[in-house]
């Protein structure tokens, strides 16, 4: 009896199970769809998605896809995103629900204008450091000749320093130019610069956004040790044709969209070119006194197609081919010539499983080469390198609830590497420098990252990849009984492993919420580098090499922890972050005393580094006014960055060449009326490290330098202030236009690039007068460029 009684309690106990779980499960249902430019059919990712109840709420992903899970009866969701209008849609719930929002762009006014759709408390939550720029703040600061360039903005944010003047190289938190990620629609990007790294590869026309992330980093991110620069670009109007340019005083550029299926598939071509050097042939000839020795122009090329085949999957494929040219020559005796430039190229398929598991694919190309050439008289030098990349990454996403996303996946990519190697002759002769290596690795992750709300007030981030990286034959390693002389080799044939290293890389990021409006978040970042850069300056120049890990060269490796507090004002009118932050890197690379850049014959191409370690640590304020007719931010970062090297400076640490106690950056917008826009950029940062001699001696006849360490001198402070109007000469119709003027360097501040030193006077008299002289790049240089779009 007590047995039956029991076996029926049981029943009764499922039963009770089995309906509350029912009813739960009815109580609430799924809301999904897309959110779309309601114009040009575009994806809008990064839309808030908002419950007006609750106010909470998700954004929308890279396809423009969203994800909500509503209980039962009247809901409002609201959808906001930057420069379009807000949409509130009423449902009434009873099932689970497919939306398909399209948000009308909005006309400029003088009004209101929020930055980021998100509501406070969402973004005050985030675990990862993370920085993203839309176009239209990227368009309306001021630039060196009025080149839009997202580079140069990231280069105003806190922790962010510029490699030189007007250069677009950067530094992030003590890191080198090498150790950023820089992905073009995900592929990787070796050399971002045009004209000696006074522009980027990145036309403005064709940028969505511009992405930096410095830490939190996901485990999906990996290969580089400072931070993650992520470059997305448009897509092509789905509905109708339209185009735009643009001619300024150095370049033009043309962008056409061109419908393929209405509402499914478009087509984006963007191109642009300089043309000082058809200036130059035209209008001068070979003998005219006017005419310069010197010639130059690059060019870049991009398209992107995508297709959205069902509400399920979405195909991407985009390419850009830039290259730059520059020659000289004195007519007489020497001639030179450079000639660099990126290949780049990928696909992504984006898949939809179900409201809860997603997908992306993707597979890319990179390639980037360099040739430089010289003539004197029957002399003539030729010097190359070049990377190239073929790789793949699959991720899968999945959210088991509105607060848990989980994403894991594979990451494989092959490099093919050619150091630099120099080839001469001097007339019939050729000068014997040893054969080209090229080098070949291979590089494999498995990651995983997730991002888990585990209440009102706490949210973690955790990861954890595993890189695995092989140097593979063919090769031959010279091995020598004294320095110089080979006494044996070692032959490996193709394929073969030489040398290999597997790492672990985790990742842990917490938010707490202070209140609605506050957050304190720390942050822990192991991360490696297999692919290496061999800098000759503080600059990125189109000689610098790329080189791998080795048996010699160990993976770079660092370590970051950060702790940062962030607040909002209620209504986002404000928002200001304070941040602190530790980092170590080891095995750093710098060049010995004495090498000959790509001399190689009997050398190992890994013989001619130095090994070291890096420390850097400071603190970062950014404080950032998001509406009104006046916006902008300020950008304050305190910092210290310090090398050591066993080889170098007698062991004793020295100042890297890039630090810089104080970096400041003031960003102003303002919006006077529809027609007229202001701008303005005000930096300041301490002047470069350098290394410069305490004495001079006369000896032998002979001037010898005497030193006190490795950068022991710094520059003059550099600040700059640059400025820009911005006037529409139409508000309405198809095609409209407007004026750009800016000054880059207004008051015209002479910044040291470099210091060199000059000798009068007769040695053998022992009448010698050094002084030490100052270069400057820049003054001041206006500029005006005419923008159309039709």
């Amino acid at each position: 009896m007590n047995r039956k009684a029991g076996k029926i309690r049981f029943m009764l106990l499922g039963l009770f199970f089995l309906l509350t779980f029912r009813v739960i499960a009815q109580s609430s249902h799924v809301v999904k769809g897309y959110v779309h430019d309601a114009l040009t059919q575009e994806p809008l990712p990064g839309t808030a998605v908002g419950v007006v109840a609750t106010g909470k709420g998700t954004t929308t992903n890279d396809v423009g896809f969203f994800t909500l899970w509503l209980p039962s009866g009247p809901n409002k969701i609201i959808f906001s995103f930057l420069g379009y209008e807000r949409q509130i849609d009423s449902l009434w719930l009873r099932q689970d629900t497919t939306l398909h929002i399209q948000l009308k762009p909005t006309v400029i006014t003088t009004e209101e204008i929020v930055i980021q759709g998100e509501s406070s408390e969402e973004r005050v939550m985030q675990t990862v450091d993370r920085v993203s720029l839309q176009r239209q703040e990227i368009e309306s600061l001021p630039y060196l000749l009025g080149e839009a360039d997202p580079v140069k903005a990231i280069q105003y944010l806190p922790g962010v320093q510029s490699s030189g003047e007007g250069n677009t190289g950067f530094y992030v938190r003590g890191g080198g130019l090498d150790q950023n990620l820089i992905l073009l629609d995900k592929a990787p990007v070796y050399n971002p610069s045009h004209l000696f790294g006074f522009f980027s590869v990145f036309n403005g026309s064709m940028l969505e956004d511009a992405e930096l992330v410095r830490g939190g980093i996901p485990a999906y991110y990996g290969g580089r040790l400072s931070s993650i620069l992520n470059i997305t670009t448009r897509q092509g109007n789905k509905q109708q044709m339209k185009g735009q340019g643009g001619i300024g005083l150095i370049a033009a550029n043309l962008q056409l969209e061109i419908p393929i299926v209405k509402n499914k598939s478009g087509l984006l071509v963007s191109g642009r070119r300089t043309y000082y050097d058809v200036l130059n042939r035209t209008f001068f000839s070979q003998h005219s006194p006017l005419k310069s020795g010197l010639d130059y122009y690059f060019q870049d090329f991009n398209v992107k197609w995508d297709y959205l085949f069902s509400d399920r999957n979405l195909i991407q494929i985009s390419a850009y081919v830039g290259d730059d040219q520059f020659w000289y020559s004195n007519y007489d005796a020497f001639t030179n010539r450079i000639g660099w430039g990126n290949r780049v190229a990928s696909a992504l398929w984006k898949h939809v499983f179900s409201p809860r598991l997603f997908s992306e694919a993707s597979l890319f190309y990179s390639e980037y080469q360099m040739n430089f050439e010289a003539e004197v008289s029957e002399y003539h030098l030729h010097l190359g390198s070049g990377i190239r990349d073929i790789g793949a990454q699959y991720e899968l996403s999945y959210t088991p609830s509105d607060h848990h996303l989980m994403t894991m996946g594979l990451h494989l990519v092959r490099h093919r590497y050619l150091p630099n190697h120099i080839q001469a002759t001097t007339q019939d002769t050729a000068l014997d420098f040893g054969q080209a290596a090229t080098l070949h690795t291979q590089e494999a992750a498995l990651f995983w990252h997730d991002e888990w709300s585990l209440s009102e007030k706490w949210k973690t981030s955790l990861g954890m990849r595993t890189s695995y990286f092989q140097h593979l034959g063919p090769f031959q390693r010279y091995l020598s009984s004294q320095p110089g002389i080979t006494s044996d080799t070692i032959s490996y044939h193709p394929g073969e492993r030489i040398t290999h290293y597997a790492r672990w890389e985790p990742r842990v990021a917490i938010s707490y919420q202070l209140h609605k409006q506050s957050s304190l978040k720390v942050a822990f970042d192991r991360m490696y580098q297999y692919t290496h850069m061999a800098p000759m300056s503080s600059t990125t120049l189109p000689t610098d090499v790329w080189i791998p890990s080795s048996s010699v060269i160990l993976p770079q490796k660092s370590t970051q922890y950060s702790l940062s507090y962030q607040h909002y004002t209620p209504d986002q009118d404000y928002e200001g972050t304070l941040t602190l932050y530790y980092k170590t890197m080891d095995h750093q690379m710098e060049y010995r005393d004495g090498v000959l850049i790509g001399y190689d014959k009997g050398l190992n191409f890994d013989d001619n580094f130095l090994f070291g370690k890096g420390t850097s640590y400071g603190t970062e304020f950014f404080l950032r006014k998001n509406k009104g007719v006046w916006r902008g931010w300020l950008s304050y970062t305190l910092s210290k960055t310090i090398r050591q090297f066993d080889d170098i400076n007698q062991g004793t640490p020295f100042p890297a060449k890039y630090d810089r106690l104080h970096d400041l950056s003031l960003l102003a917008n303002y919006q006077a009326n529809p027609r007229w826009k202001f701008s303005g950029v005000f930096v300041f940062s301490t002047g470069n490290t350098m290394t410069l001699p305490v004495a001079r001696y006369v000896m032998q006849g002979n001037v010898v330098n005497e030193y006190e360490g490795r950068n022991n001198y710094r520059l003059a402070p550099y600040h700059r202030l640059d400025l820009s109007v911005t006037y529409l000469t139409s508000l309405t119709g198809r095609y409209r236009s407007r004026w750009i003027f800016s000054v880059y360097n207004t008051y015209s501040r002479l910044n040291p690039y470099y210091i060199y030193f000059e000798n009068e006077g007769n040695i053998r008299e022992y009448e010698l007068d050094v002084q030490a002289k100052q270069i400057s790049l820049f003054p001041i240089i206006p500029a005006l460029t005419y923008q159309f779009s039709f």
